[in-house]
Order: C-alpha cells, then sequence, then structure tokens
C-alpha cells in the first residue's frame, strides 16, 4: 500500500475532481439557460479563459517551488486547493458573461498554483518500488471521481437547481480538499523529524562500538601494565 503522504495526496486529488466534476457536465446549460447574454460561444470562450490562465501561470510556479522546501510546497497547493474550492460557491452569484469568464481566469489561477505543487510532492514521495502501481491508483480514483460527479451532477441539478448544485460542490471541495490540504501542512514536518530518529538510531550501533574499542584498550594497557 501507498504511504501515508501518497495515501493523502491521492484522496485529496480525488476529493477535489469529485467537488469540481459537479459542475463540468451541466455548466454549457447553465451558462446558455441561466446567465443573461451566455451562449455556446460563452462555454467555449470560458474554457479558453481556464486553460490559458492555467497554461501561463503553471510553470512559473513550477520553477518557484523548485527551490522551496516541502512546508512551502505543501502552502502553494494549500492556496490553489482553497481557490479552487471557492470558485464553485461564486457561481452562486454570477448574473453575467462577464462574471462567468473572471470566475475561470480564478479558477485557472488556483489549478496553477495546486497542479504543480501536487506533481512536485507525489513525485518526491512516491514509493520506489511501488512507481507504475501508485500513479495508475491516482489516475483510476480521478476516473472513479468522474463517474460520481457525472452521475450526481445532473440529478442534482434536475431536481434542485443550479445553486443548490454550486453550493453542495463548493462544501464538498471545502471539506475534503481544503482541509486535508491542512492536514498534509502539518504531516510534511514529520518526515524531518523521522529523518533525525533514523539517523541517531543509525548512529548509536557505531557510538556503542566506539565504547566498546575504548573499554578494550583500556584494559589491554591495565593487563600490560601489571605484566
Amino acid at each position: 500500500m501507498p504511504n501515508k503522504i501518497i495515501s493523502s495526496l491521492i484522496y485529496l486529488d480525488f476529493s477535489l475532481a469529485t467537488a469540481l466534476g459537479l459542475l463540468s457536465p451541466v455548466m454549457a446549460v447553465y451558462i446558455t439557460e441561466q446567465v443573461k447574454g451566455g451562449d455556446l460561444q460563452t462555454v467555449g470562450f470560458a474554457t479558453s479563459a481556464f486553460y490559458l490562465t492555467k497554461s501561463l501561470f503553471q510553470l512559473f510556479v513550477a520553477r518557484y517551488i523548485d527551490r522551496r522546501k516541502d512546508p512551502q510546497k505543501m502552502a502553494v497547493m494549500f492556496v490553489g486547493t482553497s481557490i479552487m474550492a471557492a470558485v464553485p460557491f461564486l457561481y452562486f452569484f454570477a448574473s453575467a458573461v462577464w462574471h462567468i469568464y473572471l470566475f475561470e481566469v480564478l479558477a485557472g489561477v488556483g489549478a496553477a498554483l495546486f497542479v504543480p505543487a501536487w506533481y512536485a510532492l507525489f513525485t518526491k514521495n512516491v514509493d520506489t518500488n511501488n512507481i507504475s502501481f501508485e500513479w495508475s491508483l491516482d489516475s483510476v480514483m480521478i476516473g472513479i471521481s468522474e463517474v460520481i460527479a457525472g452521475a450526481l451532477s445532473g440529478v442534482m441539478a434536475q431536481h434542485y437547481g443550479f445553486r443548490a448544485l454550486f453550493v453542495t460542490a463548493g462544501t464538498v471541495g471545502f471539506i475534503t480538499g481544503v482541509l486535508p490540504s491542512l492536514y498534509l501542512m502539518y504531516t510534511s514536518l514529520k518526515p524531518k523529524v523521522a529523518k533525525k530518529q533514523y539517523e541517531e538510531a543509525k548512529t548509536l550501533p557505531e557510538k556503542i562500538k566506539e565504547q566498546v574499542g575504548i573499554l578494550e584498550g583500556q584494559n589491554e594497557t591495565a593487563a600490560g601494565a601489571g605484566a
């Protein structure tokens, strides 16, 4: 089984994908039917706004965190997760096309922060004898999140309306995404403590051998003096 950090990262990826995946299948319907002036062009431009923003910022974020330690990477990932989880709540107040574009740009910024930090932490902590399995496990969990979100989004929008869907997606993103990010930030400090304890335990036998050698040398000296 994956180690604790990898398990937590996979869970975070799964939960965030589930929360945001609740929006994807029905956003085109929402924009064209609920937003004043919204049409299929708006849907296309909104998607472009997200990926353009993400692409412009992601490499700069990646270069920044490559020079930072794990706690800083965790902090960047936490900010990105928080932004992405907040976007569904903002859609609750969307009433114009420019709102849609603004929220998609904001989501792109969140993704640009989240993705490089997540990749860096996953790559660093992946078990060397389990690399393919753990990456594949994350991919499978993302697929499962799409299954769950795809089934629920249409049902919720149909029976409870889009606003209820946005509140649910934001709440799920916050509870299952933002809070686990805080846990990861806390646990990021533990490997250093464990490493220090390991190093101390590793040097203990050497210290014992050194003390034994000193005692043996003293005994030999005493025996030579007695002779």
